[in-house]
């Protein structure tokens, strides 16, 4: 297979069907990674889900999990995830892309970390006690330290 250089040929390629993610990026595999409660609370998620995709400094991480059912009034922390962020603001990417409680709105990652939190429209931290139950789709692209 002739891989494409330029632009046009990325195109042409795209449009032929014969692209895929592993051409673009330069690696096949995804692995897993599983999400941890980082608050302290002790809590443990069910029907997890969890991958990555590494491709130099660029991260790409995913997780479906159930959040158990819990009165702890901490603040969200979800850990485990495989790389720390770089050390900036720009780098609080992330994304809440289901939850099918009322409370939380997004998902960010921390700085210069591995960990990341639910919060509301309004920025607002979102605890535990307000996950408590909900079933969470999370995913992250972001540039590892």
């Amino acid at each position: 297979m002739i891989e494409p250089t330029t632009w046009e040929q990325l195109l042409q390629f795209v449009n032929r069907g014969g692209f895929a993610w592993q051409n673009l990026l330069g690696q096949d595999k995804f692995y897993p990674w599983t999400p941890t409660d980082a608050s302290g609370a002790g809590l443990t998620f069910t029907s997890v889900s969890a991958h990555y995709y590494v491709t130099g400094k660029l991260v790409w991480a995913a997780a479906t999990f159930i959040y158990p059912t819990t009165a702890d009034g901490t603040n969200t922390s979800i850990g485990g995830f495989p790389f720390a962020t770089l050390n900036l603001q720009s780098t609080r990417t992330g994304n809440l892309t289901f939850h099918n409680g009322a409370t939380a709105t997004k998902f960010f990652l921390d700085v210069n970390a591995r960990t990341g939190a639910f919060y509301t429209n309004a920025g607002v931290n979102v605890t535990n006690a307000q996950m408590s139950g909900a079933a969470c789709y999370i995913n992250a692209v972001y540039l590892k330290a």
